[in-house]
């Protein structure tokens, strides 16, 4: 007989889901007690760790299975409420870091895989309902986050990215939805700033360290023959830009009192709703559309204004406190990816000039737009910066009970209303199963009542029974009135329903 192989990795993992099916199966054969089953459950867990990682070798996979075979096929209550706090607590420190390899997994490899599947499979189950499992996903959310490098591609949650150049230029225009076509040539005044548009936006979506380590080598003089790109690009533009300014006169809009920061926000949100649309990459023909259309052109200007006061911005001074800040209170954050500071004071003159240039222009042009330029790179921006570094840090699970009392607080109230029940249509001439069958329609007197008006034949049943709730009011008591008097009530409710009465009854 051949000599059987049988890999390592599949043999440990389906002996302790043997092991985790009889334990299951034991508890519910017999009354369960929580804690001896929580216990069993954390001794076959150590098991497994012990097995994979001290007493053999090759066996990293297993212990990881053997968490995956534990939380997804125990009950749902047991895992939030009892299993899921002695795990996450500080004592089992020790025990994560061993599952989770000293928090270096690869989501493409198991076991990283493997606690991908933990939280795709149990997160969405979770995940908004009530407070306890709100606790319980977070920490879990947390535990995945911490496993792996923050750059792993098929981590939970998605890196921030510039826009890729070679990916999104495609002849598309995202604000229209289909290729151009225009049928003329640009302009060649136009033509040019979009040659200069483009370096900038090259500058900006592939290689922007280069582009700071550029600027921190430049050494050019006030008559140097070769100025800086950036510097050259910025200024072609606004020049083509404000000749065409002055072609047209600027828009009536807002007030020239000073705004509130609630003023400037509502003004802000008005203009980006409404006026602004531009996208990064386009090609020649719509460039010159773009440019043709004031809300759009003075969305370029935008582009240029937000990214030179970034650049100017870019400082030790500036970043160090931002950067220290947040290291202080998170402990796990995702730095800017470019590592190159400004430091060249020459370069920053010449920012200062671009900046100067274009306040100078619009407030004098279209004063509501310099003032919505400025708030939002004096305030919006700088909120954005800290927002970028935020995102990729935890949630804080002391904020997280707030987040669930108003949630736990409407769960509370409707399992405390009771509910509405809806009175039975019971008579005694018909009941919910006699009236399916009577409803179906056969014989001479269906065909009789499609000839007649139901709403006259109801009329009908009122006056009759009118009549002999009449004759029994005088005294006039018999078997036969009481019998068409109930006959006639019934088949007045009936009609009633089918026209729809009944509900209002």
């Amino acid at each position: 007989m051949d000599t059987l192989i049988v890999d390592k990795i599949l043999l440990f993992n389906g002996f302790f889901t043997k092991c985790h099916l009889k334990l299951d199966g034991s508890e519910q054969d017999g009354s369960k007690d929580p804690k001896l089953y929580l216990a069993k459950m954390l001794l076959l867990l150590d098991s497994s760790i012990y097995l994979s990682f001290v007493k053999y070798s090759g066996l990293n996979p297993v212990p990881m299975q053997t968490l995956n075979s534990i939380m997804i096929l125990s009950p749902t209550e047991f895992v939030v409420d009892t299993f899921g706090p002695v795990f996450f607590s500080h004592r089992s420190v020790d025990r994560r870091l061993r599952l989770t390899l000293h928090n270096t997994l690869v989501g493409k490899a198991k076991p990283g895989s493997t606690l991908l599947q933990i939280g795709n499979v149990l997160l969405p189950r979770l995940l908004g309902q009530l407070e306890s499992h709100d606790v319980f996903a977070t920490q879990l959310m947390v535990f995945i986050t911490n496993a792996f490098d923050i750059n792993d591609k098929l981590l939970l949650t998605s890196d921030w990215k510039m826009n890729d150049f070679n990916k999104t230029y495609l002849e598309f225009s995202k604000s229209r939805k289909w290729p151009s076509n225009a049928s003329r040539n640009p302009g060649r005044r136009t033509n040019d700033v979009f040659q200069e548009y483009m370096v900038l936006a090259l500058y900006f979506t592939t290689d922007f360290k280069r582009l700071v380590e550029e600027l921190n080598a430049y050494r050019g003089g006030r008559y140097s023959k070769s100025g800086l790109p950036l510097i050259d690009n910025c200024k072609k533009i606004l020049k083509t830009v404000k000749e065409m300014d002055a072609q047209e006169p600027a828009p009536k809009i807002g007030s020239t009192h000073d705004l509130t920061a609630g003023e400037y926000s509502q003004l802000v949100d008005s203009f980006a709703a409404k006026e602004y649309e531009c996208d990064w990459l386009l090609n020649a023909d719509e460039f010159d559309l773009q440019l043709r259309q004031p809300s759009r052109r003075w969305a370029v200007i935008f582009q240029i204004y937000v990214m030179v006061s970034f650049i100017y911005d870019l400082t030790d001074a500036k970043w160090t406190k931002v950067l220290a800040d947040i290291n202080a209170k998170y402990k796990k954050f995702r730095k800017p990816e470019f590592d190159a500071m400004l430091a060249n004071d020459g370069v920053k003159s010449q920012l200062v000039e671009v900046l100067t240039e274009i306040e100078r222009h619009y407030a004098s042009y279209f004063p509501t737009f310099h003032r919505i330029l400025k708030h939002v790179v004096d305030n919006t921006e700088i909120r954005w910066r800290s927002m970028k570094l935020k995102q990729f840090n935890h949630e804080n699970l002391e904020d997280l009970k707030a987040l669930s009392n108003d949630r736990k607080r409407k769960l509370d109230e409707h399992l405390d209303k009771e509910p509405e029940l809806k009175a039975p249509y019971v008579y005694k001439l018909g009941t919910a199963k006699l009236s399916q069958i009577w409803s179906v329609k056969t014989g001479l007197a269906e065909i009789e009542r499609k000839l007649a008006d139901p709403q006259e034949l109801l009329e009908t049943y009122k006056d009759e029974l009118y009549f002999v709730d009449g004759s029994l009011q005088s005294g006039e008591k018999s078997e036969e009135l009481l019998e068409k008097q109930e006959l006639l009530m019934w088949k007045k409710q009936r009609l009633e329903r089918g026209l729809g009465g009944w509900l209002n009854l």
